[in-house]
């Protein structure tokens, strides 16, 4: 996302530049490309729904050459398709966030394996972080909604309501109508006893396809 891929003119070395963290690193261009091969082979399991050999690839490519962002990211959707242990994933993307700092989409896939470990207070932390990387990468990016709204569901798990309620709010500007945010906006109003717009909300997301709220309004809005 931040990073420039600058090929030498001898070529044989890659460097490969991170513009924000002013770091570089010399790759060789044998590395390069096998870590690129790597990582289309990866993407075709994935395609295939064979994510453990995607895995593999993936890793693999990230070894040859760790300065390859695109494996770091299809490493973590493909993890993300099976129930195997992720403590190496998140070894790797630690790792990768060393390489590239200021990365919004890295930071928030690191954030979210600890929201998993239900390590909440270091969840918040590098979902807070990936928040003010993405102040200035900017906030087009597709998945950033996610990064305020896990952040708002870690705050959930650690009863701070009202702070979980910021979040949301943000997330629906960036996600208008979205049922998922709505239904856990919801929750938070019903836990600071705001009864009137826990409704609202469960009602609000009903009408925007989301199923969950349904019980909700069962049991509480009648």
């Amino acid at each position: 996302m931040m990073d420039k891929i600058i090929l030498t003119v001898s070529l044989l070395l890659v460097v490969v530049f991170h513009a924000a963290a002013q770091k570089e690193y010399e790759v060789n261009i044998e590395d390069r490309e096998e870590a690129i091969s790597l990582t289309q082979k990866g993407l075709q399991h994935i395609e295939a729904g064979n994510f453990l050999a995607a895995i593999a690839d993936l890793e693999k490519a990230i070894s040859v050459d760790g300065t390859f962002h695109p494996a770091y990211i299809n490493l973590y959707k493909a993890y993300n398709q099976t129930n195997v242990d992720k403590s190496k994933l998140l070894t790797i993307l630690e790792e990768g966030t060393y390489i590239f700092e200021e990365d919004d989409e890295l930071t928030y896939y690191l954030g979210y394996l600890f929201y998993e470990k239900q390590d909440y207070a270091h969840a918040i932390k590098l979902f807070t972080r990936a928040i003010g990387y993405s102040k200035i990468n900017g906030e087009d990016f597709h998945q950033v909604y996610g990064y305020h709204f896990n952040r708002g569901n870690a705050y959930l798990k650690t009863k701070e309501f009202q702070r979980a309620i910021t979040d949301y709010d943000y997330a629906l500007q960036l996600s208008p109508g979205n049922p998922d945010i709505l239904t856990n906006r919801g929750i938070a109003y019903y836990q600071v006893k705001n009864k009137d717009e826990a409704c609202k909300n469960w009602n609000k997301s009903v009408s925007e396809g989301g199923m969950t709220a349904q019980k909700y309004i069962k049991q509480f809005c009648r």
